[in-house]
């Protein structure tokens, strides 16, 4: 439950700086469903429940432990720029296909230009 928690800063902030929107896929989902359910969930342990309200506090460190082992790790270790598996072309840009494009083509000149100084 938590982990939907933790959603919220990827979505709803790194992804909207890295893509240079206000919206991504994944963040209507992340905003209306998942965070109020958690805090749904967190309310009703320590309203119902405060024996186990305890608990919660295992529960966040581990949380965050298991969004950095089954997520963060994986996508830092794994990524390779030149793998032979690259995506298709409608995967690769999704549903704002023109904005996309325009960023990789802005990062692949900045690129350029940093490695020719």
């Amino acid at each position: 439950m938590l982990a939907g928690v933790w959603q919220l800063p990827g979505h709803g902030i790194a992804m909207n700086v890295r893509l240079k929107s206000r919206y991504n896929p994944g963040l209507a989902s992340t905003a209306f469903l998942q965070t109020p359910v958690a805090i749904y969930y967190v309310w009703y342990v320590c309203t119902c429940m405060p024996e186990k309200a305890g608990q919660l506090w295992w529960g966040i460190p581990g949380s965050i432990l298991m969004l950095l082992l089954t997520f963060i790790v994986p996508i830092l270790v794994m990524k390779d720029r030149n793998s032979p598996y690259p995506f298709e072309e409608q995967e690769l840009y999704g549903y704002n296909r023109e904005h996309v494009a325009a960023l990789w083509e802005e990062r692949k000149a900045a690129k350029t230009a940093k490695e020719d100084r």
